[in-house]
């Protein structure tokens, strides 16, 4: 899982949102910090800035950073405030105790932890006057460690060489990241890894030797065990394979950092792990639970080492067997899966009982904390949250999917994630579950449909769910998570005479959670609105990619929510000049709402790529160059055929040189996405050398596939994983792979097609969206030349379905006056719901509409376009700024389209 969605969904219980995003009570820690006047005060994301007003400072060097605890934070900035302001030195804080809250979270970024205060010193002579004075005002202050940056001292202070201002460069696997500059004049990536590193052309200062020289004694060469692999990092520690140089046994070894990794309960990772030790010493002797070998501090971290129980997670073993996820399973497969996993739940239900009847709590029952050894017998694993059962508590973390609803406690807890388990091992979607109490019916119905299940199945799942019969501590009634709608189905089988009103109810959905009073984004979608600073405003993830959606399935344009688009682009100090992410797809869109006086505005002032855009459909060339392909198109102005052809160039050049570091496949981030504009390029050209391009670009991005052995199916290959979707997978590929074959036989690319298609066709897809869900296995299997008559399309038309869930916003009314529930989706990781293009209602609706109308799904370049333009070469290249025009293909005259 993605942890950043922890922090993003710590905001909202209903949508992703900014950390930064407050309540009125998430207690600002700048109101009782007043400035001078000369000083200016400004939010920025999570942080508050502070410095004088026209006071310059560097574009990077050595920054101070200054950790605190929740509790010790305000004294700790005020005084780190008073100094800075005598000291006219800039700094930042984390506005609020929520925001370092969040920060400081088990699933926050390692790189970022502990940090709460930074200052930007002007030269190292400054740097070490600080560090001096601020250090010795700040001794025995408590703070986590900051994994990134080398500590002064014994105290809350920490240093690190990097940026100070903006700046961006493209990283080895594409990714725009934060960027400093080498003596040379390049920009290169500012790591902000976990782990202190400095630039290889600056050199440490001689006073801060000491703080190396107690950086390396606090490694571990001197602990008793040798580390074969480290199996997960969170923000409160690491957990490790070692081997005990004592006996030689394989052991396993939990972290805990003091002061991170903290919960809701603002408990750190040592008071969990302290409980976990707890635990393993009063039920050592079940044969469940592993055995403990020894806790022990070093240097500042805490230790637990326990037996290290060989096998795999329960998780593992549903992804990899489980006959839903894979192409052609037989009936024999189906059964034999069936008796396995019930056998599997039937040994979890008996282990648990044995907790149960000690009077423990386990508190974080899910399938990853489960490990399955190769004879079928289970292991309990991860005791941080156990509790015991008299206390009636309710655990302050909780897996998605498997966390009680609201009211249960004690043994409830367990019986209810017991009974998600029971379930997940068949259909792995029960984080759906927390959004309408009808989820369990209707994937009840769907697993003792497809797997031969005991006749009690279902009761023992609703029991579980309610809490178990025995388990105390569950509220009556439904499950709380949201109304119940009396056997109502918020997902009628889909059909094209039932789809109006379906269509107006997602679009309800959609609308009404507008917030036109926001300046970072109109419609909530997934947590990349905030990564970017055009996010909420793009076509990917923002307002553009819901109103292109709205207006292409006939719902009408909304000028009041355009408006707010078009401001909200001007407002941006940088936007980006991508597609998916900035200028080029807020044009497009504006055109496609009859605005193409605004498009064209938006694009004359429009930042140029620059050396630091990379390749792709979503944020790079082939984005842009596809853009300025159709305004090429639609204006006949040679201007714009000429950048797309200079776009082109570099964008080829790019491509051949060898590439190093990790590789992303798939449409948006792969090769894919040029194979697209140069297969549009030839188009209009006629340059069979841009074919020949693209088809290099295919191969490539088919090298980055895997043929799977289970089912022969094709999917891009992540090492760890194999992906079928559109975004990131080989769905994405063979849209492109399709276009392709429109002009050329490629013998490769029609196997390779097989291959992709075989991937689109089984039941299970954990997500929904457009990007990375089943909706884009649907535009796939759509523009490939499937319909309804197809029952790969009839599947996936129901199984969307597990995703949509009944929703309302306060007390708007639908745009029709209804009061009825509106139909909304779950965006990616399940954790939240989603209104965007990507991820979210917005995608879903417009796949549905195209596969329910019978019409092709037209997502932005993908199909040639009926007028495409001609473009000449040589008129293109002796174009110099002048008015002359392209000439239209297709019908005389026809430049629009």
């Amino acid at each position: 899982m993605d942890l950043r969605y922890h922090a993003y969904g710590m905001a909202d219980p209903v949508f992703y949102d900014s950390p930064s995003a407050e309540a009125p009570d998430a207690g600002e820690y700048s109101t009782g910090c007043p400035i001078p006047e000369d000083w200016m005060r400004r939010p920025r994301g999570v942080w508050m800035m502070q410095g004088k007003v026209g006071m310059g400072m560097p574009d990077q060097g050595w920054k101070i950073h200054v950790s605190a605890g929740l509790e010790n934070a305000k004294h700790v900035l005020d005084i780190v405030h008073k100094y800075c302001v005598q000291q006219h030195m800039s700094f930042k804080f984390l506005r609020s105790r929520r925001v370092l809250l969040v920060q400081n979270s088990k699933y926050a970024e390692r790189g970022g932890s502990g940090k709460f205060i930074t200052i930007y010193t002007a030269d190292e002579a400054v740097l070490e006057q600080t560090l001096n004075e601020l250090g010795a005002l700040l001794e025995g202050q408590p703070g986590p460690y900051i994994l990134s940056d080398l500590r002064w001292r014994s105290g809350p202070l920490f240093v690190r060489y990097g940026g100070f201002r903006e700046r961006f460069c493209q990283s080895e696997s594409g990714e725009m990241v934060p960027a400093i500059e080498t003596p040379d004049g390049r920009l290169v990536q500012d790591s902000r890894e976990p782990v202190f590193r400095v630039p290889g052309w600056v050199t440490v200062p001689d006073f801060l030797t000491e703080s190396l020289a107690a950086r390396d004694r606090g490694t571990l060469d001197d602990f008793p065990y040798d580390i074969e692999k480290a199996l997960h990092f969170s923000n409160g520690g690491g957990l490790y394979r070692a081997i005990d140089k004592r006996t030689g046994g394989k052991v396993l070894i939990k972290e805990a950092r003091p002061l991170a990794g903290l919960d809701r309960s603002e408990e750190d990772a040592v008071v969990r792990l302290q409980r976990e030790r707890g635990l393993i010493e009063r039920l050592g002797d079940l044969a469940c639970i592993p055995a403990l070998v020894e806790y022990r501090t070093f240097w500042e971290h805490h230790f637990l080492v326990r037996e290290y129980v060989e096998g795999e997670t329960l998780s593992h073993h549903m992804v990899r067997r489980n006959p839903l996820l894979h192409f052609g399973a037989t009936p024999d497969e189906v059964a034999d899966y069936a008796a396995w996993a019930l056998g599997i739940v039937e040994r979890v239900e008996a282990a648990l009982g044995d907790l149960h009847a000690r009077g423990v709590v386990f508190g974080d029952l899910h399938p990853g904390n489960i490990i399955v050894r190769e004879d079928d017998s289970i292991a309990f694993v991860d005791f941080e949250l156990v509790a015991d059962a008299a206390a009636a508590v309710r655990p302050a973390l909780g897996a998605p999917g498997y966390q009680a609803p609201p009211g249960y406690t004690g043994l409830a807890i367990d019986r209810y994630a017991l009974g998600c388990i029971r379930l997940a091992v068949f259909m792995s979607l029960t984080a759906a579950l927390r959004w309408d109490d009808g989820k369990v019916d209707q994937f009840i119905d769907f697993v003792t449909d497809r797997f031969p299940l005991p006749v009690d199945f279902a009761d023992k799942v609703r029991a579980d769910l309610s809490g178990g019969v025995h388990g105390g501590g569950a509220p009556s009634g439904g499950l709380g998570y949201g109304a119940a709608r009396a056997g109502r189905p918020i997902w009628p089988e889909p059909t094209p005479q039932g789809w109006e009103p379906l269509r107006k109810s997602i679009t309800s959905a959609i609308l009404s959670t507008a917030t036109p009073q926001r300046s970072d984004r109109l419609f909530p979608g997934d947590l990349e609105q905030f990564t970017g600073p055009a996010g909420g405003i793009g076509f990917g993830h923002g307002a553009a990619g819901v109103l292109w959606a709205l207006a292409e399935t006939g719902e009408g344009r909304f000028p009041e929510h355009e408006s707010w688009m078009l401001n909200a682009i001007g407002r941006v100090e940088r936007p980006p000049p991508g597609f998916y992410d900035g200028v080029a797809g807020v044009a497009y869109v504006l055109d496609r709402l009859d605005r193409r006086s605004d498009a064209l505005e938006i694009l004359r002032h429009a930042p140029a790529a620059s050396p630091a855009t990379d390749n792709t459909l979503f944020r790079g060339l082939a984005g842009i160059g596809l853009n300025q392909l159709h305004f090429a198109r639609i204006t006949g102005d040679l201007a714009f055929a000429a950048m797309a052809e200079e776009t082109a160039e570099q964008m080829i050049a790019r491509l051949r040189r060898p590439h190093d570091g990790p590789y992303r496949a798939g449409l948006m981030y792969g090769a894919s996405g040029p194979a697209l504009f140069l297969i549009r390029l030839y188009e209009a050209t006629g340059e069979k050398r841009l074919l020949d391009e693209a088809e290099r670009a295919l191969h490539r991005e088919l090298e980055a596939c895997k043929w799977t052995q289970k089912d022969n199916t094709l999917q891009v290959d992540e090492g760890w994983r194999v992906l079928p979707y559109v975004a990131t997978g080989s769905a994405g590929i063979g849209l492109v792979l399709h276009e392709y074959l429109r002009h050329r036989d490629e013998p490769s690319f029609l196997e390779a097609q097989a291959g992709i298609r075989r991937a689109a066709e089984p039941h299970y897809f954990v997500q929904s969206g457009l990007f990375n869900g089943r909706a884009g296995i649907l535009a796939y299997l759509l523009h490939t030349g499937a319909d309804l008559g197809d029952a790969a399309v009839r599947r996936h038309l129901r199984n969307i379905g597990w995703h949509a869930v009944p929703f309302q916003a306060g007390d708007t009314a639908d745009r029709n006056g209804h009061g009825e529930d509106r139909v909304a989706f779950i965006g990616d990781q399940l954790l939240r719901l989603s209104m965007d293009l990507a991820t979210g209602s917005a995608g879903v609706l417009l796949t549905l509409d195209a596969a329910l109308r019978g019409r092709p799904l037209e997502l932005p370049f993908l199909s040639p376009d009926e007028g495409a333009v001609h473009i000449c070469p040589e008129e293109v290249n002796n174009h110099h700024g002048d008015s002359r025009t392209a000439e239209p293909r297709g019908r005389a005259g026809e430049l629009g389209g």
